[in-house]
């Protein structure tokens, strides 16, 4: 096996890793990347979302659980939050210039000579 592979294997199982923590415990990727303080307030947020929705609002505890774990994942693979991601593709959409807009060099049209 060449290195790459070897390395693709790696990163590969340790994303895995860091997905089935998240199933078990929200802010584990935090943890195993090592940013102990972010994985500290993952479990914070999620454990006070459970106990103050969880009674009065099921649905929303959970969603609140799903979203702290997967923007979790996405810091401790990425490097940038969740929110950071989607305000950043919103931003180049919106951004992105119009198909009848020309973007670039435009060349040069010669006049037309009448004969």
């Amino acid at each position: 096996m060449t290195a790459a592979v070897i390395q693709e294997d790696s990163s590969t199982l340790g994303r895995t890793v860091m997905l089935a923590g998240e199933v078990i415990v929200p802010g584990a990727s935090e943890f195993v990347a090592g940013n102990i303080g972010s994985g500290v307030g993952s479990v914070l947020v999620a454990g006070a979302a459970a106990v103050l929705l969880g009674p009065t609002l099921p649905l929303v505890a959970a969603l609140v659980g799903i979203g702290v774990r997967v923007n979790s994942y996405q810091r401790a693979t990425t490097g940038r939050s969740l929110f950071t991601s989607i305000r950043g593709d919103v931003d180049r959409v919106i951004h992105r210039p119009k198909a009848e807009e020309h973007v670039g060099p435009t060349e040069p049209t010669e006049p037309v000579k009448s004969k």
